[in-house]
């Protein structure tokens, strides 16, 4: 995996950018809404079916929790959603730098590595499946 700053040509799209702004957007108006009491209550629709939790159980409460400053909750609550989201926010965290150096940070990754990366990615998103059901999400 080659990871190296490219100059970022005017007209370039700066996705990292977007996604910031949208994540960001999303996060406080959430935020919002979770204050003013007006979430309804939420149901894990697989859960309420098979009586497990689905992969992805636990998200909302690792939300609710980061909105609380409980980081330790949060991360207990869904291990791999949380890990992905710190990745995420700091991958769109880059979307800044053509601002600072009018330079994009690009990532190349071989045919080899991206099958790798598939395989481990999907082994710690089942092993984090297990720990939801072990733990009781």
């Amino acid at each position: 995996m080659k990871v190296y700053l490219k100059e970022h040509k005017k007209g370039d799209l700066n996705v990292p950018l977007i996604y910031f702004l949208v994540l960001t957007a999303s996060f406080i108006g959430g935020f919002i809404i979770y204050k003013l009491g007006a979430l309804p209550p939420l149901k894990c629709q697989f859960k309420e079916f098979t009586g497990y939790p689905c992969p992805t159980c636990g998200t909302t409460r690792l939300i609710l929790s980061l909105y609380n400053l409980d980081i330790v909750s949060a991360f207990k609550f869904n291990p791999f959603m949380f890990l992905f989201g710190v990745i995420l926010g700091l991958w769109t965290l880059t979307g800044f730098l053509p601002f600072f150096l009018k330079k994009k940070l690009v990532f190349e990754i071989s045919v080899k590595e991206k099958k790798i990366l598939v395989i481990v990615v999907a082994i710690l998103f089942l092993l984090n499946w297990a720990y939801l059901v072990w733990a009781g999400i």
